[in-house]
């Protein structure tokens, strides 16, 4: 049996892709763990460790003692079952976890790949896959967390659109559930990602109001609306339930302290330029010019395949379309509605716009310019190597600090008593390794109870009864000799307490982190333990102010 040129090139992709993916399962399984952490999020030791204490019994809860639903619910029913397997040893657990991660990763890439050939043809899609290596994509999906997950699904589901044409009035019973199903399964990977459900749903409107020709047409849509809805209420509405019935609130902690819905509130201005943020406008503005002028464009990618080549509402590819309107919204919500906790993975969504955008890019240029082999080998040689050395320094700067953090976990487990109990914001990678009792201080993976404390300024009374007996931070710079962990009430928007901290409570120090980024005014920050009986809870954190100024007066 002989291939055709276009199915040899799909296997070649297919082997390349298959040997890249069992590379990293066999770094996963031998590379040291303090290695392994370099390109896994803090926020994934969140979800580790409430798998493994669901297997162990405990419930759903981070530090064994409040419960919590601070986690989208997709990725964590995928780890209990990984956690249940390897109970007991979470560095074999880890490492499978870590593993399955990387089957995902390579799925994402084979899903691209075949979603960008019906966009743009294949050469484009190969071009368009190279630039997945670059950090601001590839880490989203090797990151541990539930955003490598969500990135196969999206391209999945574009693919599903191509190739079945789900968005269609005519697509029957079997396609619409389908539909339904791939929609429930991204929006319970990533709650955000209603944006993108809604998009979705509205383009199947939009398409049927500019087809609309006859009556039939009506009663399609609506049959249309109510499979596909009925599938989505059917998996989402048991994790509502559970949420409201188990917490008071439909919507997880994590997500419900990081907005001001419907109160529109920009943030302070280093939130408003986080780095995160500006990569992610990058992506849209990029993806936005591209689409927009393929849209406008009356020049056929591929004569061979209009259909494959044509960029607009009613043809198969338009559901890039829906995933770039949901973008846009998803991205406005954030900056007027989210002041705070907003990191680069909760852009993830848009990388495959992006990817995407980039082939229609490349299909473009071979249209005009008909590039020769030759060139478009060049074209991936020089895409690989710019993805590869920004690899390189992004996992560079991520060692330096976690091997810090490693260092701390290993001395709390081997120099604090079994019942201590340490306090700390941002602590999934020392509260999974160290052994002892972590409490979340930011919130995203307590329980409401303790922003309850928080806003009735009862900060020392819910550290005494957590028992905890001490307090770290992974990011300390004092300022005359203090430094204020400021805890604010989040969910009420109001100051809450803090704790002060000074060098005589240290006790542990770890070496300045080394990297140059991990400065402020050019001082080098440390990892610090600090004994709690030798700190200062603060209850209202509005007595600092007042202090301040009486001070200040007094100087005066």
């Amino acid at each position: 049996m002989f291939l055709d040129k276009n199915q040899q090139l799909d296997r070649w992709v297919a082997l390349i892709l298959v040997l890249l993916t069992a590379g990293r399962i066999f770094l996963s399984c031998t590379a040291t763990l303090t290695d392994l952490t370099f390109r896994v999020s803090d926020d994934a030791f969140y979800y580790y460790q409430v798998a493994h204490n669901i297997v162990s019994g405990n419930g759903m809860t981070f530090d064994g003692i409040n419960q919590t639903n601070g986690f989208h619910p997709l990725w964590m029913g995928i780890l209990i079952p990984v956690f249940f397997i390897f109970r007991g040893n979470i560095e074999i657990a880890t490492r499978a976890v870590l593993c399955l991660g990387t089957l995902i990763a390579g799925g994402s890439f084979w899903a691209a790949y075949r979603a960008g050939t019906g966009l743009a043809g294949r050469k484009a899609a190969i071009i368009g896959i190279s630039l997945l290596f670059f950090p601001l994509f590839l880490n989203p999906l090797v990151n541990g967390l539930e955003t490598g997950l969500l990135i196969l699904l999206l391209f999945a589901m574009i693919y599903l659109c191509q190739q079945k044409d789900l968005l269609s009035l005519r697509s029957g019973f079997s396609k619409n559930i389908l539909l339904g199903t791939v929609l429930a399964l991204i929006f319970l990977c990533r709650l955000d990602t209603i944006f993108i459900v809604l998009s979705v749903l509205g383009l199947v409107i939009v398409r049927a109001v500019i087809s609309f020709d006859d009556a039939n047409k009506v009663r399609q849509l609506g049959i249309k609306l109510f499979q596909t809805g009925m599938v989505l209420v059917f998996f989402c509405l048991p994790y509502f339930y559970w949420n409201y019935s188990a917490f008071g609130h439909i919507m997880p902690i994590s997500g419900a302290i990081k907005t001001t819905f419907p109160t529109i509130s920009l943030g302070h201005i280093s939130e408003v330029m986080h780095y995160s943020k500006i990569l992610a406008l990058a992506e849209i503005i990029f993806s936005s010019a591209i689409i927009i002028r393929t849209i406008a464009s009356k020049n056929q990618l591929d004569e061979q395949k209009p259909e494959q080549a044509t960029l607009s509402i009613g043809s198969r590819n338009d559901i890039l379309l829906a995933l770039w309107v949901g973008s846009i919204i998803h991205f406005l919500y954030t900056l007027f509605f989210m002041n705070w906790g907003v990191q680069w993975w909760h852009y993830a969504a848009y990388g495959p716009v992006a990817i995407l955008s980039a082939g229609l890019v490349f299909a473009r240029i071979h249209l005009m310019t008909n590039y020769s082999l030759r060139v478009f080998a060049g074209a991936v040689a020089i895409v690989l190597t710019f993805s590869f050395c920004g690899l390189y320094f992004d996992s560079f700067m991520r060692g330096e600090r976690n091997k810090n953090w490693h260092k701390a976990a290993a001395w709390a487990r081997t120099s604090l008593p079994e019942n201590a109990v340490i306090g700390m914001h941002d602590c999934g990678l020392f509260g999974y390794f160290c052994g002892r009792t972590t409490i979340n201080l930011d919130g995203v993976i307590n329980g409401y109870e303790y922003q309850m404390a928080l806003k009735n300024h009862k900060l020392t009374e819910y550290l005494r009864k957590c028992g905890i007996t001490h307090i770290a931070d992974y990011e300390t710079i004092y300022r005359e000799g203090v430094r204020i962990i400021k805890l604010p009430a989040r969910l009420y928007g109001l100051p809450g307490g803090a704790i002060k901290v000074t060098p005589a409570g240290e006790a542990y120090r770890s070496d300045p982190y080394s990297d140059h980024v991990s400065r402020i005014k050019g001082e080098p920050i440390r990892f610090i333990l600090w004994d709690v009986e030798k700190v200062e809870i603060i209850d209202d954190v509005q007595t600092i102010t007042e202090n301040s100024t009486n001070k200040e007066r007094k100087n005066g």
